[in-house]
């Protein structure tokens, strides 16, 4: 249940708490707020509608969900700072956390139970970014005023500070301005600290700047995430160590070789944070690196160019010894830790019922919940480094994009007109490729003349994945020694030429890797200069050919893991060269025809194939096991049967 306006201002839903389930756990849990502070605070949860209203907004956004609201002052009907569920994003492309109501953004907040000892006393005070932090920093005792924005500490176009801080006396006061652990590098984040600092003294306060140590792998530390993870006296000994501004400005430029090396790790791994969550990890040797939407693997050549680029605007005399040492400690810092899988959470916990990564599709705009898909439910979250998520699909999740019609003309009336057993398989099999894992242990066959859209249909298939996640290894180089890494992590092989060695046993290990691939079964691969890895690939097969391919396996099984799908009619010389073209608009709407397939799929439970399907199995059994076949038709078993071998080889030559 969401609050509405009818709900009684100040209460959650059932009217007891004022804050819904998840605020309250943003407050408790992810800033360390006691529900003492909260309540001081005023702290509670409002609808799209009476939060909007709140702001001065003239109209209404119900698309931003429900907004915890934080009050500016004692008032009931004051200024506040809002949180939407769904915010809007600002002009960098990024989520704004907080809007202010109008004409109040540039000001400060002094917590309730900080007031007194800031106003009516000259003790010694904090100074930091943010409302959550400033109460979590009151609550462990320690007097804060709070900014509601790096730059908020003056009035615009003046160089004077806004009212909020103008009514402290400054005048020979201690002040610590403790800002974010990104302001080591970033040098936005240190020139606000540095006009803050002049304003502050110009009013006669003795000031210090500290900015907080990162945590693990570089992330973004604030005065609450500090305090959550230390006692407060390690907090007070950093404020009492302070340097002032000027101090802090030329350690910037110091001499690299005389900095620590892990201090420049640290350094190297604040600027790859996004939004203070790491954006670098190390996982079996490799070094990922968040890129716009995902973990893209970098060498490390690349890695140390781009740290030399990251250091020389802080220190100078960056020599190749030092970026060595700095790489190394940053990498170690990185580590990731055991057990962590492609689509796996790595920094906090993930959203309510997001926990399993075989549910989830990364869809251009976003994570696609195929679950809560199919259920109704609200199903795309953004992208975020806090999930190891090292490939998205170049299709955005659209509910509202239009009929594919040029696809489903292709397929009902050109490809199958008349058949629509064909067309559902296909479908279904275009939906099992969303799911990160492979559960049918079925491969798709499809058989048919030149120029009979099958090509197409593998790259309708291709295109939904992306070209990284297909992997095209000729059968004949399947079994290879180190043919068969290329399949780590893909999601489709297809399969074109299914030429297979001349001698028996080069012969035998493709068929043994397709069946091991398609059932699902762990795989010891072998990687140049590598250590050899046991996974289970998520891959799907398929395999197009213009007859049905001769597969020896003399168990049989192969033939059973095939679903197929017969091909009758060729295109040469009639095709549609811009098809690909007017297919590559329709992708959005496509992937809404393959989720379809996924909900068939889920709902049936297997690949339902088409009729007819029996026969091209027969027959590719009898191909990949003509001793099976001639056995079980040509010969009765028992104890006391027996035949000459020489009329046993003659009826089998026959």
């Amino acid at each position: 249940m969401g609050i509405t306006q009818q709900n009684v201002p100040g209460q959650g839903p059932g009217g007891d708490d004022p804050l819904l389930p998840h605020h309250r756990k943003e407050l408790e849990e992810g800033a360390g707020l006691t529900a003492g502070t909260i309540r001081e605070a005023r702290i509670r949860s409002a609808g799209p509608v009476e939060a909007t209203e709140r702001l001065g907004w003239a109209n209404p956004n119900p698309k931003l969900g429900n907004a915890m609201l934080l009050p500016l002052d004692d008032t009931p009907d004051g200024p506040v700072q809002a949180k939407f569920d769904r915010p809007l994003t600002g002009e960098n492309g990024k989520p704004r956390k907080y809007e202010t109501t109008r004409g109040h953004a540039a000001d400060a907040y002094i917590p309730p139970d900080a007031r007194d000892g800031v106003l009516t006393t000259k003790a010694p005070v904090v100074i930091t970014e943010g409302i959550k932090k400033a109460l979590k920093a009151v609550q462990e005792g320690i007097p804060t005023i709070a900014l509601l924005g790096l730059w908020m500490f003056k009035v615009k176009g003046e160089e004077r500070l806004v009212p909020g801080l103008e009514q402290v006396d400054w005048d020979g006061r201690e002040v610590t301005i403790v800002f974010d652990s990104d302001g080591r590098t970033n040098r936005s984040v240190r020139q606000a600290a540095v006009s803050l600092a002049e304003l502050l003294k110009a009013a006669g306060a003795e000031v210090k700047v500290l900015f907080l140590p990162p945590g693990p792998n570089g992330k973004k530390v604030g005065i609450d995430d500090f305090l959550l993870a230390h006692p407060v006296e390690e907090l007070e000994a950093l404020i009492a160590d302070a340097g002032p501004p000027e101090s802090i400005e030329d350690a910037g430029r110091r001499k690299a070789g005389l900095v620590d090396p892990e201090e420049l790790g640290s350094v190297i791994l604040v600027s790859r944070a996004v939004d203070g969550v790491p954006g670098v990890w190390v996982r079996d040797g490799e070094i990922y690196q968040w890129d716009k939407n995902r973990f893209v693997d970098v060498s490390d050549d690349e890695f140390k160019l781009r740290s030399v680029t990251t250091l020389k605007p802080h220190f100078v005399e960056v020599r190749p010894k030092v970026v060595s040492g700095a790489v190394m400690h940053a990498k170690a810092d990185a580590l990731m830790p055991r057990g962590v899988g492609e689509g796996d959470w790595i920094v906090g916990g993930p959203p309510d019922g997001w926990a399993d990564p075989a549910e989830v599709f990364p869809a251009a705009n976003g994570l696609l919940h195929l679950p809560f898909f199919a259920t109704r439910a609200p199903c795309l979250i953004d992208h975020t480094p806090r999930r190891f998520t090292r490939w998205v699909s170049p299709v955005p999740y659209d509910p509202t994009a239009p009929r594919p019609e040029t696809w489903l003309r292709f397929l009902h009336d050109q490809l199958f007109p008349g058949r629509p057993e064909p067309v559902r398989l296909l479908r279904q099999f275009a939906g099992g490729l969303l799911m990160q894992q492979a559960v049918f242990q079925k491969m798709l066959m499809m058989i048919g003349p030149g120029r009979s859209g099958k090509g197409t249909i593998m790259w309708v298939f291709e295109s939904l994945l992306g070209p990284e996640m297909r992997s095209a290894v000729p059968l004949k180089k399947l079994g290879g020694q180190f043919d068969g890494a290329d399949l780590l992590d893909k999601r489709l092989l297809s399969i074109g030429d299914l030429r297979l060695p001349t001698d028996r046993r080069s012969r035998e290990a493709p068929i043994e890797m397709l069946l091991s691939l398609s059932g699902g079964d762990p795989i010891t691969f072998d990687r140049k200069y590598k250590e050899p890895v046991t996974a289970r690939p998520p891959v799907r097969i398929v395999i197009a050919s213009n007859e049905l391919p001769v597969l020896p396996d003399p168990s049989g099984v192969i033939a059973s893991r095939f679903v197929g799908v017969k091909f009758t009619d060729s295109f040469d010389g009639v095709e549609d060269p811009r098809l690909k073209d007017k297919l590559r608009p329709e992708l959005p709407a496509i992937l809404n025809w393959a989720l379809a397939g996924y909900l068939d799929l889920i709902e049936t439970g297997r690949l339902v194939e088409p009729a007819g399907s029996d026969g091209l199995r027969a027959e590719l059994e009898a191909l990949a096991s003509p001793v099976k076949v001639f056995v079980k038709d040509a010969c009765v078993l028992g104890a006391n049967e027996a035949v000459p071998a020489a009329k046993l080889r003659e009826l089998f030559s026959q």
